[in-house]
């Protein structure tokens, strides 16, 4: 029987390297589990509701954050609406003024859409 110069199938895999990938990999997901917990402990704290963190600072902690902020939003938006709707001194000197957004748009598309 003659001896064969190619690799025997299932030989030419490099069992070792093969294995050493296979570790790294399982390393590396490891430490990815250990600081994915470790930063979801760290934001937990950080919102005062981790184990570390004592009862009467958990409870400071959600009283401190404010339970509607709604009503701010709405005077945001309320404030902004009154700009837009409103005609006002800009700049009287200068002869800027605002006016309400409807009559601007009325009045570029009847002078077109040039400035």
């Amino acid at each position: 029987m003659a001896e064969r110069d190619e690799p025997v199938e299932g030989r030419d895999i490099d069992t070792p390297a093969v294995l050493k990938t296979a570790g790294a990999v399982v390393i590396c997901i490891a430490l990815a589990i250990a600081a994915a917990v470790r930063l979801l402990a760290y934001w937990q704290a950080s919102q005062g509701n981790g184990p570390d963190v004592p009862a009467p600072l958990q409870q400071a902690a959600r009283s401190a954050q404010p339970s509607a902020p709604q009503s701010e939003r709405d005077a945001y938006f309320a404030e902004k609406a009154k700009l837009l709707n409103s005609w006002q001194w800009v700049d009287r000197r200068a002869g800027r003024v605002r006016i309400p957004i409807d009559v601007a748009m009325d009045l570029m598309a009847r002078r077109g859409a040039g400035p």
